[in-house]
């Protein structure tokens, strides 16, 4: 095996190669591995030989394999929505089976948005931004944004919702965590825009004079959980997420604490978010079109902080005695 080292292709992303000896009688080798992301195994991870047809896709554990593979040189790719593409060059031999494992670190459209309204704020000063309930917490204590007099409003997660809302605050953008972007006057007309999206994402770079990758490091770090969707009725789902909020404010009232932190702030515009002094939260709504609630995480002080935030809401959560099946977990 060729070129088997421990590398660092973007800050925070890298993959190991170990090879397994084998023999091949039909001069043909594999791959297999793991694909991870803040260090969770990944269900649907796309792995692609570049300039082939063959690829695979990761398994619940986060495993996949690429069999009858010829000899020779590959490139093999990454890919994950809301995180960043990983690649490697490969190379099978005759007696060689790759054990590619990836681990990658995340960058949801959240965080994306983040950027722009940054790189916004500077020329239109005091501007409003919306973003759903599921987006990062950076945008409240973003630096870049408090200098330029610039304000985020959390609001409810849906197209509808987001762009009625920042045509009712008069926004300047929205920022839906699914990637859904809205574009108001001067820059658009305050839909969901993609190209002006990929305009913004142009600019961004342009005003930068860096990669993407390099941008993206200069934020904050922050660990945040997949959005969770544990099984809920739908003629249960509002009730359950309405005795959760009654809940949750008796926990902030005791001063319960989640890990160490008290609850200093719950918002319930669309289900509960509750957020703690180090800017640590967690959600829970109920999913608009289908049944089951929605549970997302985050925290910048520690991954482990973030898996004790979730399990948090998954002993309220079992508790109700309304909750089935997630359909994955951290």
């Amino acid at each position: 095996l060729q070129g088997a080292k421990m590398f660092n292709h973007l800050k925070n992303i890298f993959i190991f190669l170990m090879p397994v000896f084998i023999v091949s009688q039909d001069k043909v080798g594999s791959i297999s591995g793991t694909i991870f992301g803040n260090q969770e195994p990944l269900l649907g991870a796309n792995i692609i030989l570049d300039k082939t047809m063959m690829g695979s896709t990761t398994d619940l554990e986060g495993n996949y394999s690429i069999t009858n593979i010829p000899l020779g040189k590959y490139l093999v790719r990454v890919e994950y929505l809301g995180f960043e593409t990983q690649t490697k060059e490969i190379y099978i031999s005759v007696k060689d089976e790759e054990s590619s494992n990836s681990n990658l670190s995340s960058s949801f459209s959240d965080k994306i948005g983040l950027l722009i309204a940054r790189n916004l704020s500077k020329k239109h000063k005091g501007s409003n931004f919306i973003v759903d309930v599921k987006s990062t917490g950076l945008f409240l204590k973003d630096k870049i944004l408090l200098e330029n007099n610039c304000k985020t409003i959390y609001w409810k997660t849906g197209h509808s919702h987001i762009k009625r809302k920042v045509k009712e605050e008069n926004a300047l953008a929205g920022f839906e965590k699914s990637g859904h972007f809205f574009f108001n006057k001067p820059l658009g007309y305050g839909y969901d825009d993609g190209i002006n999206s990929a305009i913004q994402v142009c600019h961004l770079l342009n005003n930068n004079n860096k990669k993407i990758s390099e941008i993206i490091s200069e934020l904050p770090i922050t660990y945040q959980s997949p959005t969770m969707s544990p099984f809920c009725k739908d003629h249960e789902k509002y009730n359950v997420v309405e005795n959760l909020i009654t809940k949750f404010e008796e926990i902030k009232k005791n001063k319960i604490k989640v890990d160490g932190q008290e609850i200093n702030e719950i918002l319930t515009v669309n289900g509960v978010r509750f957020s703690f002094f180090d800017g640590s939260w967690g959600l829970i709504r109920a999913s608009s079109n289908k049944p089951s609630l929605v549970v997302v995480t985050e925290s910048p002080t520690s991954n482990e902080r973030k898996r004790k935030i979730f399990e948090f809401i998954d002993e309220l959560l079992q508790k109700t005695g309304k909750i089935g099946e997630y359909d994955q977990k951290i």
